[in-house]
């Protein structure tokens, strides 16, 4: 007689050793799409400021955050330059809709996107500042030792003049370099949203020397253009000089945008992207659920 059948113990199969998951790869820079085939055209910034079914909303939007500045200084405008950052780099990425929507439920994203731009523009500024501040002195002491020397002469009274007409002299090579400057490095600091990476002196100095020329031309206009607006704002109503300055700001963003433009279709160095993402106004928002019956609940 056989012993009744017991079967063998239960062992667990075997567990793999652990294995930490994968790290989530980092956000990609998307890839610069080809250069539209066009010319440089400072009427077609200003047209682009009442274009779509938003323009004049975002102008009366962006127009508001210039005036806010009158009270908090830093926040609008940083504000301001990250919303232009984020139509600059649609319109190089050539999405539907470059001219978005100003959204209030956007403001945060802005301030973020707008940090890069602000301090690449304060820098380039307060640069500038110093060395037209620095001239300035040194045109003031050597009149005042002229005057102190001379007593007044003929001679003194003539190098006087000398010296505000080298000051005047070199007021303009000053500006000049301002205006090309200033462009390449707030081109660079809206495409990138990167402090460290906008400024590198180095690719601001390269994309500076290939764009200059352009630059120079198109800014000269834009400031006569601004004079125009600005008078025109004074005519209607205060508020009104806050329309004109922001419909010169947006034209001078698309500017930006049609130079970039230029230097990639003659071969330029396409400038890295920052990591898509979409605003909050954008997002699909999940339906209700249960969806509400007729009585409200």
């Amino acid at each position: 007689m056989q012993p009744p059948y017991q079967p063998p113990p239960y062992q667990p199969p075997p567990q793999p050793p652990f294995q930490a998951p994968p790290a989530p790869l980092p956000p990609q820079s998307p890839v610069t799409p080809p250069p539209v085939p066009r010319t440089v055209s400072v009427m077609d910034g200003l047209r682009f400021t009442t274009s779509g079914r938003s323009g004049w909303n975002n102008i009366l939007f962006c127009a508001l955050l210039y005036l806010s500045t009158q009270m908090v200084p830093v926040i609008g405008l940083i504000v301001l330059q990250g919303y232009f950052a984020e139509v600059h780099r649609r319109l190089v990425l050539r999405h539907p809709e470059p001219y978005v929507r100003f959204d209030f439920s956007d403001v945060g994203n802005y301030l973020s996107r707008g940090v890069a731009p602000f301090v690449a523009t304060l820098l380039v500024a307060f640069s500038f500042a110093f060395v037209g501040g620095a001239i300035a002195i040194a045109l003031f002491v050597a009149v005042a030792i002229g005057d102190a020397a001379g007593g007044g002469s003929e001679l003194v009274a003539l190098l006087n003049v000398a010296v505000l007409v080298a000051g005047g002299l070199l007021a303009i090579p000053l500006f000049a370099f301002w205006i090309t400057l200033m462009n390449a490095a707030v081109t660079r600091a809206e495409l990138v949203l990167d402090v460290g990476k906008a400024l590198r002196l180095g690719e601001i100095w390269a994309y500076a020397g290939k764009t200059w020329k352009r630059a120079l031309v198109t800014g000269l206009v834009l400031w006569m253009l601004w004079l125009g607006l600005l008078l025109v704002g004074l005519i209607a109503c205060i508020f009104g000089i806050f329309v004109t300055l922001a419909i010169g700001l947006i034209a001078q963003l698309h500017v930006r945008w049609q130079i970039y433009n230029e230097y990639l279709s003659e071969g330029g160095e396409p400038i890295e992207l920052a990591p898509w993402e979409l605003l909050p106004s954008e997002i699909p928002k999940a339906p209700q659920y249960p969806p509400p019956n007729q009585y409200g609940r």
